[in-house]
């Protein structure tokens, strides 16, 4: 019957050498993208209202927060 052993590895590893050249690439081609946004006026009220609401909200759990 063969013996039980134990074996130890050690692996050495190394970031990505080409990362500079990956993030460049990404840069270029996200620089021709452009976006074209048309928003509705009464949307855009609606929105800056939630907004509002939002920070309103925001404002009041945080005096909550110390308060408690």
């Amino acid at each position: 019957m063969a013996s039980a052993f134990n074996l130890t590895a050690e692996i050495n590893l190394r970031g990505p050498s080409n990362l500079s050249k990956v993030v460049s690439d990404i840069r270029r081609q996200l620089s021709t993208v452009t976006l074209d946004l048309n928003i509705n006026p009464r949307s855009l009220s609606s929105i800056q209202q939630a907004t509002g609401n939002i920070q309103s909200l925001n404002a009041a759990l945080k005096s909550a927060s110390t308060t408690i």
